[in-house]
């Protein structure tokens, strides 16, 4: 009798979270959206050494949110909606995505920072409002490359100072296989790409005023 009776106030218990269940919406910090590069900013040139120039084109921001779902006890307590914002681009001489970044909430417990150059991703760790990164993805080998990370106040490109700019360097060398392979890439709020290397001889600067 005394178990039967543990049963029924579990049972009970257990109607009782799922009758409660709420949908709640976990939204990306606004403190990430400036790494999304603004629509005035969209459209610019860069030139490398040997005076060619490349155009990119970055798409306006899309916002989505993804379902999800909390459990306590094996029992679902919430019904989550992750917010995921994501800008892609293409540039001359290259068929694919050129430059992307894909940001997502995941519960409030942690944000998916995923910054993607030509064949590579860059899975940047956001921590306390900094940022990190050990590690990128080579797709077309898909294997891991070592890498590093600076974070910048400014960096100076064809005359003009970009503030609060990602500085990510292949540390991997051995990795570079093809002339697509961004060896570094220095990336501003606002504003994406404005220098990079690739295939670890062909460098490209931003230029200011087109």
């Amino acid at each position: 009798m005394k178990r039967n009776k543990i049963c029924i106030i579990v049972a009970m218990a257990m109607l009782a979270l799922t009758s409660c269940v709420k949908t709640e919406c976990h939204y990306v910090d606004d403190s990430l959206k400036g790494w999304f590069v603004d629509r005035d900013k969209a459209v610019f040139q860069v030139c490398d050494q040997n005076g060619i120039y490349r155009e990119f084109r970055f798409q306006d921001t899309t916002v989505s949110m993804i379902p999800g779902s909390s459990y306590f006890l094996f029992v679902k307590t919430d019904d989550d909606l992750c917010e995921n914002i994501n800008q892609n681009s293409r540039v001359s001489f290259y068929e694919g995505q050129a430059c992307g970044l894909s940001i997502t909430n995941y519960y409030g417990e942690q944000t998916q920072f995923s910054l993607r150059f030509y064949d590579v991703w860059f899975d940047l760790n956001v921590d306390g409002g900094g940022l990190s990164c050990s590690e990128c993805q080579d797709e077309w080998l898909n294997k891991r490359c070592r890498c590093s990370i600076e974070l910048l106040d400014s960096h100076e490109v064809d005359g003009v100072t970009y503030r609060d700019v990602i500085h990510l360097s292949v540390t991997d060398l051995d990795a570079v296989t093809r002339n697509t392979f961004p060896t570094e890439l220095y990336y501003a709020q606002h504003y994406g790409p404005i220098e990079y290397e690739l295939g670890g001889n062909v460098r490209c600067l931003r230029v200011s005023g087109k």
